[in-house]
């Protein structure tokens, strides 16, 4: 089972962005790759909006073209 998030960091209207997402591995020298993974964004753990809270909530700036990692 999942962690339940702290209090401060639900988010009853969970959402994300529907974002397909491939991972291929690529040997240098050769002209294609091989997938390994397949996944969206929307079935990650944690989504923008938490990732934004969980950064800021000790008073962290946040500025416009800041890059937020997924992980």
């Amino acid at each position: 089972d999942d962690p339940v998030p702290q209090a401060y960091i639900q988010d009853p209207n969970y959402d994300s962005y529907n974002i397909d997402l491939t991972v291929a591995i690529q040997p240098e020298g050769k002209n294609s790759g091989a997938v390994v993974c397949h996944s969206n964004f929307r079935n990650l753990y944690w989504n923008i909006k938490q990732m934004i809270v969980h950064h800021t909530v000790t008073g962290c700036n946040l500025n416009p073209g800041d890059l937020m990692g997924s992980g």
